[in-house]
């Protein structure tokens, strides 16, 4: 397990560790009494399960809770994630981590809870909430490396402070009227690892978490040099469907290692060393760093070609991106983000449109073969006859 592996780990802690953590747990083994066990797992499915599913299930699309929502409705998608940035945002989480830590610190040593203490307190707070997030490609370091400690520091602290209180019996001081048995227990526990919101929080921060993991240089040249070896077949050239960042974030590594041609639509040499074309700078608030590649690629445009012995068709294929090629070999064909399973490419990057994407599908791929497998840049691979219905292709 390597430094990234436990900084990101601790910065998922650090992230999730908020006020509702710090409040709910010890007042629930307070209260719980003689049915702490009971209280204590409860809280632990959906305080600690929920979260964690969240972040699990929001990583499996690459575009994380707005892809999978998309698949109900684009509609659906942009309100239900609305409600959910305004509930984890501004109108309570954020407000009330502010209050949290000033009735927690400043309260019960300088004895004031004024609104004056808990302005100048609340003015600091946000000020270095601000240093810590200023710079997202900081974020990830910052959060990790100097918040987390603090936090373990202040829980080891008020964990001794419990058992010195309590000389360890606090089942003695439980509040008999709410825990009266196992089941209430449970009862009282699930909900309050409910309240924490951290089952709502996971929506956002899983796509801050999974891009976290990519900005710390976890590439995919690893996974495409075992992939060679096992074929054991020699790598005669590469053919990029387009130039966004996801697809030559390895690029280089491959041709330091590989010394071949590279082939490409002259529309995108530019996006190679520009990260405001090539998408990676709109990422980069959530942590992602720019993208950029010192290849030197061929120009390839629509017709018959032959590379080595692989013969192939190339099909330009805009839309997704200005210079996106498909390529159509004798049992298959490559259609890179053009076309998914259920599904088409995002255009609200650099020159994308939706219109040219629809007639690139319409006109072009789906004159192939109907029983033609088609292997997107992503995703499982689909045919022609499959995607006559796709709902995408009408505005939907």
């Amino acid at each position: 397990m390597n430094k990234n592996t436990w900084i990101i780990g601790f910065t998922l802690f650090a992230m999730f560790f908020g006020a509702g953590n710090l409040i709910f747990p010890t007042q629930l083994g307070l209260e719980s009494g003689h049915f702490f066990w009971p209280a204590i797992l409860a809280f632990a499915l959906t305080g600690i399960g929920l979260p964690l599913l969240g972040v699990v299930v929001g990583a499996l699309d690459k575009h994380g809770y707005i892809g999978s929502f998309n698949k109900i409705s684009p509609r659906f998608s942009l309100i239900f994630l609305i409600i959910i940035y305004l509930t984890i945002g501004p109108l309570f989480a954020i407000p009330r981590t502010a209050s949290t830590s000033f009735e927690m610190t400043v309260t019960p040593i300088a004895h004031n809870s004024g609104n004056l203490a808990l302005f100048i307190f609340t003015v600091i707070y946000f000020l270095i909430v601000l240093y810590l997030c200023l710079n997202p490609n900081k974020m990830i370091d910052r959060i990790g490396s100097l918040l987390t400690p603090l936090l373990l520091i202040t829980i080891v602290a008020m964990i001794i402070k419990g058992f010195v209180d309590f000389s360890g019996h606090s089942s003695n001081y439980g509040m008999t009227n709410a825990y009266h048995s196992n089941l209430s227990g449970f009862s009282q526990g699930f909900t309050q690892g409910y309240l924490t919101m951290d089952a709502i929080a996971s929506i956002a921060f899983s796509m801050i978490v999974v891009n976290a993991i990519k900005a710390t240089g976890i590439k995919h040249s690893d996974k495409i040099f075992k992939q060679l070896n096992q074929i054991n077949k020699p790598l005669k050239a590469i053919l990029l469907t387009h130039a966004h960042f996801d697809h030559i974030g390895a690029l280089d590594d491959v041709l330091s290692k590989y010394d071949v041609p590279v082939y490409m639509h002259k529309e995108e040499f530019s996006f190679l060393t520009d990260p405001e074309k090539n998408g990676s700078s709109k990422f980069k608030q959530y942590g992602m760093p720019l993208t950029t590649s010192k290849a030197q690629p061929i120009a390839l445009d629509e017709g018959n070609f032959t590379i080595d012995e692989f013969k192939f068709n190339v099909i330009h294929t805009p839309g997704h991106s200005p210079g996106s090629l498909t390529y159509v070999f004798d049992d298959f064909a490559v259609v890179g983000d053009t076309l998914f399973n259920n599904g088409i490419g995002r255009t609200d990057l650099y020159r994308g449109d939706y219109e040219t994407l629809v007639d690139s599908i319409k006109d072009k791929l789906f004159e192939l073969d109907g029983d033609l497998p088609l292997f997107p840049g992503h995703g499982q691979y689909t045919t022609v006859d499959d995607e006559q219905l796709n709902p995408y292709l009408d505005g939907q």
